[in-house]
């Protein structure tokens, strides 16, 4: 990966067309896009589409767009010939990403280096695909960006007001129609995408002021989009503009404005209790004040490469030529060669040289520490590419425990569920798997399924409930009390919350199976099982059956479960969605 290569796509990100791009810095439109398709194909990731403008970047796009510009930016801060001691970090919650706000910060801090030499900004907005690299929380940050809090506070300094717009689909009317009145928006359903508190209360008290219909919070980020695309129903998608302004640019979708204005206050807030820091953090917001009435293109001419950089480190760590060389496979006169072109692009030496090896002066103490940041980023940027590219492959891994599918209910509500879904996303293939629970959530703890449906005896958050499966019941031919014992195996679910029972040496079985379903065929003809309730209607048997709930019995619960080592992709949101859907419908 070459840092001009992350120059060539953060330049092409500021525009709407490649050729635009490439003149602004100077190169052949062939030049900027042989670098970017170079870029996508090392990382396995397509960074740009096509909307309606032109090319935008992608979600994974947006997502490198930080960590390339934070990148370039350590590195023009390290070169810049200044001693550099402390880092003023600047975060969002807000997944701004590539907007209006994350340009201005980013624009900043060029000119907050040059008035604040001692100083280099790190700019972080939270990216909704992968939360192992977000950085952006409250007590890891100077200066905390966002919307105003829901009672404001004299803490919070105002930056600009983000006007709330409305994205239509399904029926989709004129864009150029006149801006959207109270009894307009009447006449459709209308969806919130996540919100942070402050704005959901402040759309809600929007719409009780103006007699609307409540609207409906989605749970789903990336993937709302192609909800609206798809939807059969007038819909409109309320949300400030700054929050779907990337998403807008990659889809053709009609924008309308409030007739009723809404706006909704973006704000800085210094966090920090250091009061030399508080001073230049808010030289920092002034800057970003201004840079939000230019709306900068910001160009970048990284003068290394991350070889040389690693280079530098290697003779910082082992202060020896000799064994600098060797550790990076390189002669000694071109690692020596290398060396003088850092110091002299740096405009001071690094090391004093001596009969013992090399000795790092303080100009390199200071510079290691943003010289190996390049490094990390880098290699988060590979790491993160590798989840992206998994998580773009149209392939989703479902699995099912058997309890699921023995529940007639849960079993119409999956089927409904995965019609809907793929109506909706036709060109993922959708891999079904049927293991036990155990099996399952393993299975998710490694990431080799993207979503598992399976049961619980813990009711769940939620987000993760599905259904209600019932108690454990004891289950027999009416003439057969006495009759034998059929449970699965040791390690199901079931035999599990037995075992925990204060009277599990009376549940002891006489037949023990891996088939759930074997179990409930038996029970009809002459053995008897343990099961929760809801599984009961699955027996079929010529007598009646003898049916009572144990004492101190544990309640089973269906729920979802997603993989714990990345968030989900736009199809998994959808899925999802699809199948609490279903469940609301069936309960």
């Amino acid at each position: 990966m070459e840092l001009r290569s992350l120059a060539y796509f953060v330049l092409a990100c500021q525009y709407y067309n490649h050729a635009e791009a490439a003149k602004a810095e100077q190169i052949s439109p062939s030049t900027l896009s042989t670098a970017i398709s170079a870029l996508e194909a090392e990382l396995g990731l397509e960074l740009f589409v096509r909307g309606p403008k032109g090319l935008a970047p992608s979600e994974a796009g947006r997502w490198l767009f930080q960590h390339a510009t934070a990148i370039l930016q350590a590195v023009e801060t390290a070169f810049s010939g200044k001693a550099i001691s402390t880092a003023l970090k600047v975060s969002s919650p807000l997944h701004f990403m590539f907007g209006k706000l994350s340009r201005a910060a980013t624009a900043a801090v060029r000119p907050f280096r040059l008035s604040h030499p001692e100083y280099y900004a790190q700019v972080h907005f939270r990216s909704p695909l992968i939360s192992a690299f977000d950085t952006s929380k409250t007590e890891n940050t100077d200066i905390l960006m966002g919307y105003a809090s829901q009672n404001g506070s004299e803490q919070e300094q105002f930056l600009f007001d983000d006007e709330w717009i409305a994205v239509a689909g399904g029926l989709v009317p004129d864009e150029d129609q006149a801006p959207l009145s109270p009894d307009d928006l009447r006449n459709y359903s209308l969806w919130l995408p996540p919100l942070l508190p402050a704005e959901e209360a402040r759309i809600r008290a929007y719409c009780c002021q103006h007699d609307l219909p409540a609207p409906e919070m989605t749970s789903e980020d990336v993937g709302i989009f192609t909800r609206l695309k798809q939807a059969k129903q007038p819909v409109l998608l309320l949300a400030p503009h700054s929050l779907l302004a990337s998403g807008i640019s990659r889809n053709d979708l009609a924008v309308l404005q409030l007739q009723n204005p809404l706006h909704s206050p973006v704000t800085a807030k210094i966090t920090t209790k250091d009061e030399r820091i508080t001073t230049v953090a808010q030289d920092f917001i002034k800057l970003v004040r201004e840079e939000l009435n230019r709306q900068t293109v910001t160009l970048y001419n990284p003068p290394v490469s991350l070889r040389d950089i690693q280079s530098t480190l290697t003779l910082y760590h082992c202060r020896n030529m000799s064994e600098a060389a060797r550790r990076l496979n390189q002669t000694q006169p071109a690692l020596s060669a290398q060396l003088r072109k850092t110091e002299q692009l740096m405009g001071t030496a690094l090391f004093a040289r001596h009969y013992k090896g090399l000795h790092p002066l303080p100009t390199a103490v200071h510079k290691a520490p943003l010289l190996q940041s390049v490094l990390n980023l880098a290699d988060a940027i590979r790491q993160g590419a590798q989840q992206i590219a998994v998580m773009d492959e149209p392939v989703i891994s479902f699995g099912l425990s058997p309890m699921v599918l023995l529940s007639q209910s849960s079993a119409t509500a999956i089927s409904n569920a995965m019609r809907e879904w793929q109506q909706l996303c036709p060109h993922v293939l959708l891999k079904v798997s049927e293991a036990p629970a155990h099996s399952l959530q393993e299975n998710l703890r490694q990431g080799e399924c993207s979503i598992a449906l399976l049961e619980s005896t813990i009711h769940p958050e939620n987000a993760a409930f599905l259904t209600d499966l019932g108690p454990l019941q004891y289950i027999s031919d009416m003439d057969a009390e006495d009759a034998p014992l059929a449970l699965p195996a040791t390690g199901d679910s079931i035999r599990n919350a037995l075992m925990q029972m204060p009277e599990a040496a009376n549940y002891q079985p006489t037949l023990e199976t891996q088939s759930l379903q074997l179990c409930l065929t038996l029970a009809g003809n002459g053995y008897s099982t343990i099961i929760p309730a809801a599984l009961a209607d699955n027996i079929s048997s010529a007598k009646p059956l003898l049916q009572h709930i144990l004492p101190d019995a544990p309640h089973f619960y269906l729920t979802a479960g997603t993989s714990g080592t990345r968030n989900l992709n736009e199809p998994e949101h959808i899925l999802l969605a699809c199948l609490r859907k279903a469940f609301q419908a069936a309960n």
